[in-house]
């Protein structure tokens, strides 16, 4: 499917089986809220084993307002890791909720964009996927729930790039994961995280494809998981480690 789709406030369903694309001249200035492949606003939405790819100018898949997606073995992204980039990957904004597991997430970085851009009062559940070929692997605004476990990042300067008011709530658990590089792009950090048994791996070396994190385990039926109330993963929120 060529184009763009908006999925508004008042509906909700399951797109499974597909590939959404649409090219931009990588000229153009990226709209930051505007210019996505698709766009949700409602809830509850399943993406299952779908290609979001945007190219140019464009970014693939905005979670925004009080949306509540769930993303399953699919692949997010730009058409390639050179012309044809996309500036952000995944975005999410307001208050949407969303579980990623399985899935990839590459192939973004034009105009300085990300492959996962968090932001507002966002919920983040990232899971047993792997990011690659990404300018920014995840960027953090505001104050965002981040719970990020079992995943695989390479090819790539930094893990977390943290700004726009990050270190003031949010909130970060980095725990399991094969790290490529050094987990913070700058000196800004968030205002509550906690790193716990993520394995280094060395620069300009794939993941070896038998790696599987420390103690993450996928749900059975990882199609059908349901992410944890907020509240739930705002783990130490007011306490010192």
């Amino acid at each position: 499917l060529k184009g763009c789709w908006s999925l508004d406030e008042d509906c909700s369903g399951v797109m499974r089986d597909l590939t959404c694309l649409q090219a931009t001249d990588h000229m153009a200035q990226h709209k930051e809220l505007e210019t996505f492949v698709i766009q949700i606003r409602g809830k509850p939405w399943l993406l299952d084993h779908v290609q979001v790819r945007a190219g140019g100018s464009g970014g693939a898949v905005l979670c925004k307002m009080k949306s509540r997606v769930t993303l399953s073995h699919s692949e997010i992204g730009g058409l390639d890791n050179d012309y044809w980039q996309a500036v952000d990957g995944l975005s999410l904004v307001d208050d949407a909720d969303v579980d990623v597991h399985h899935c990839l997430l590459e192939n973004t970085g034009l105009q300085h964009g990300s492959g996962v851009l968090v932001r507002n009062c966002a919920l983040l559940m990232l899971n047993a996927s792997t990011l690659q070929h990404n300018y920014n692997q995840i960027q953090v605004q505001h104050q965002p729930v981040m719970e990020v476990v079992g995943n695989v990042f390479w090819n790539h300067s930094s893990i977390v790039w943290a700004l726009n008011r990050a270190e003031e709530g949010a909130v970060l658990l980095l725990q399991d994961n094969l790290l490529q590089a050094p987990v913070w792009r700058n000196n800004y950090r968030t205002a509550y995280c906690k790193e716990l048994n993520n394995t280094a791996h060395p620069r300009g070396r794939p993941p070896p494809s038998d790696w599987e994190p420390g103690h993450y385990q996928a749900p059975e039926n990882a199609s059908a998981a349901v992410p944890p109330a907020k509240e739930d993963v705002i783990f130490g929120r007011g306490e010192e480690d």
